[in-house]
């Protein structure tokens, strides 16, 4: 009997889960939060997140918003670099937006 209500509690678990409102929130740059002393925090369990910023309850997850395109002109740069080619030390910046929890 015990782990047939357990069963049961599982099972109905993902069903409540999925019933709530999920809400919107618009994204943030990293610099901008850390800019009004959001602290960085580890997330490692969760996909595709390279850190995390907290304050006051607050916790946004940083992901890396970058395009195919930058990240193929600071390989040429770096690479260019690497060969002892002297490039313009100029690259684009890494963008990463951070999304409320």
């Amino acid at each position: 009997m015990k782990n047939t209500l357990l069963t049961l509690l599982f099972m109905t678990i993902p069903v409540v889960a999925s019933s709530f409102e999920t809400g919107t929130s618009a994204f943030r740059w990293s610099s901008d939060l850390a800019a009004e002393e959001f602290a960085p925090i580890a997330m490692s369990g969760v996909p595709n997140s390279i850190y995390g910023m907290a304050r006051d309850g607050a916790i946004y997850l940083c992901v890396v918003a970058d395009s195919s395109e930058n990240q193929a002109k600071r390989k040429l740069v770096l690479l260019a670099e690497l060969a002892g080619e002297n490039p313009e030390p100029m690259l684009p910046n890494i963008p990463v937006t951070c999304i409320l929890t």
